[in-house]
């Protein structure tokens, strides 16, 4: 598929408060779960672990994001930064000044280059940025394009840092 034929399927606009519920589904599809273990169940995302990643979404400073839609006006998937503190740090916690990514893409839209574009159209808009990765997940590989560079590893997972000024895809 082509990037002109993508634009066309596709739209990005910046995330909103009003798109909390959608970064709920994203989040959890986020989630990564190895081949032949049974996936949690949806209520997972409300524990306050994960629900901090977007309760209260656009609220907190530094909160950003870009959410792309379907021609239909669907929402497609989403990316989004936010900041953690020393004190209650997230998966890919760095620093408090290093705001953490999220990001998904609605499974029928897999494949077609949605999230390379979200990636690219997030990172436009921040200077640095960390996320934590199952070793296992296919979505390293987009990571790494992207200049994101490992930090530590604990088991399978790996925290990666961004800092803008690398080469980008």
């Amino acid at each position: 598929m082509s990037l002109a034929s993508l634009r066309m399927e596709f739209r990005t606009r910046e995330a909103t408060e009003h798109d909390e519920p959608f970064l709920v589904e994203m989040l959890y599809e986020a989630l990564f779960v190895p081949p032949r273990d049974p996936q949690p169940p949806r209520a997972v995302v409300d524990q306050p672990e994960l629900a901090r990643y977007v309760r209260g979404f656009g609220s907190q400073s530094g909160d950003a994001g870009w959410v792309a839609e379907a021609a239909s006006g669907d929402p497609a998937g989403a990316a989004w930064v936010r900041r953690f503190g020393s004190d209650a740090p997230g998966y890919g916690f760095i620093d408090e000044d290093t705001p953490e990514v999220s990001i998904a893409v609605v499974p029928k839209w897999r494949g077609r280059g949605l999230g390379t574009a979200l990636m690219g159209r997030l990172l436009w808009s921040v200077t640095r940025c960390s996320l934590s990765v199952d070793d296992r997940n296919r979505a390293v590989r987009l990571y790494q394009r992207f200049g994101f560079e490992v930090v530590r590893t604990d088991g399978h997972s790996v925290t990666l840092l961004y800092s803008a000024g690398q080469d980008q895809p």
